[in-house]
């Protein structure tokens, strides 16, 4: 079908988002491109397997003035178009998923900038505040063990 493909140009790095943001057009643009060159080709196949089996409906197996729903019949049942067909909802299906997936970077840049993706920061009091419980904490400890330990001591055996 192409050598592009679709499922990868499609997933959202989230580290890279400003990357993202950047080659959605691009991509947009690629698929829908695909998207409408096959249509073309599509509409382009009926006219002209029209044209054949009306000018020469016995070589299709059609009476000499074959009827419009047999002559659609055999447009239909053509493999050539029938892929060309199948090509079309693939990339009409792409080129709506990089809609999507246009609104999904929207809101992960609208997340972003309020801040979901950002990590704690603490100020270098909080450190040094955090520090100095923790040392007080430490000290607590400490005694509180010498504590007990006196206490064993006065525990007869």
């Amino acid at each position: 079908m192409s050598d592009r493909n679709y499922r990868q140009d499609i997933k959202v790095d989230f580290a890279r988002l400003e990357e993202n943001l950047a080659s959605q057009g691009g991509h947009y643009l690629y698929w829908g491109e695909k998207w409408a060159n096959t249509e073309k080709k599509v509409k382009e196949r009926k006219r002209k397997l029209s044209l054949r089996i009306r000018k020469n409906p016995d070589a299709f197996g059609l009476h000499p003035s074959p009827s419009e729903s047999s002559v659609k019949a055999k447009i239909d049942d053509d493999e050539k178009l029938i892929e060309l067909e199948w090509k079309l909802d693939v990339y009409k299906v792409a080129k709506e998923a990089f809609g999507h997936r246009r609104s999904s970077l929207d809101g992960l840049t609208r997340l972003y900038v309020a801040g979901y993706f950002s990590k704690p920061s603490i100020s270098q009091g909080m450190i040094e505040d955090l520090s100095r419980r923790e040392r007080e904490n430490e000290h607590d400890r400490i005694l509180n063990e010498e504590r007990v330990d006196k206490n064993d001591e006065d525990i007869p055996v």
